[in-house]
């Protein structure tokens, strides 16, 4: 278990910062251990690549 410091209630300000920051870690948490989390943005690049690729009028840029 964790020491924790408590805060001076004169500060508002510092104890929602530090709220806001507790909550942002939390979010930074459950997203990395999200099964998926890593892959998606792979699985959308060869796509992307594949788009440019193309020429305006659908042709293989490499025919001309």
């Amino acid at each position: 278990m964790r020491n924790r410091i408590p805060l001076p209630p004169a500060d508002p300000n510092l104890a929602q910062t530090l709220e806001l920051l507790r909550q942002i870690s939390e979010a930074v948490q459950a997203v990395h251990a999200h099964p998926q989390h890593g892959h998606v943005l792979p699985q959308l690049k060869p796509r992307n690549l594949e788009r440019r690729d193309r020429t305006a009028d659908g042709g293989d840029p490499a025919e001309g």
